[in-house]
């Protein structure tokens, strides 16, 4: 008889599961004693940054791989606490002869919101640091090339 939960255990799969989690956990504490955002509010703020082009709801969505119901639900927060604002926009679409115009609404950080990201990102940077300290610079830059590999592959065949 195989033993399936030693198997899993030892698994690539359930690896991969634990580090990301026990990572964003510690990343969690970390922040919740040094800033009023939690760690997924700091990845809507992160997204909205890396995404300023677009910078509507859906698009942030789609960057961040999670539903717009997260992100709407993150977003309602943030801008009640002030971090965000809510701009509409409107865009000239053209659908075969005909332009129109079509209304969305822009995410982008306040000034609070700016600060409150670069205090966070440091304190992140830094526990992340400490995170990593037991693996040389070689296995920290052998790590980020094979998720980048794996990450541009799924990707590329969720297309």
């Amino acid at each position: 008889m195989i033993n399936t939960q030693h198997n899993f255990a030892e698994s690539l799969m359930y690896q991969l599961h634990e580090s990301v989690f026990l990572i964003e956990k510690r990343l969690g504490k970390k922040l919740a004693s040094f800033s009023p955002l939690t760690f997924s509010q700091f990845v809507i703020l992160m997204g909205i940054i890396c995404q300023e082009e677009a910078g509507d709801q859906s698009s942030l969505a789609r960057f961040l791989h999670i539903t717009e119901a997260t992100v709407s639900r993150h977003i309602s927060k943030l801008s009640n606490d002030g971090f965000i604002v809510k701009k509409s926009i409107s865009k000239n679409v053209s659908t075969g002869n005909v332009a129109a115009s079509k209304k969305s609404r822009k995410v982008i950080l306040t000034d609070k919101g700016q600060v409150t990201f670069l205090q966070a990102q440091k304190v992140l940077k830094s526990e992340l640091a400490d995170i990593f300290l037991p693996l040389s610079n070689i296995d920290q830059q052998r790590i980020v090339t094979s998720m980048t590999v794996l990450t541009t592959s799924l990707l590329h065949n969720d297309k």
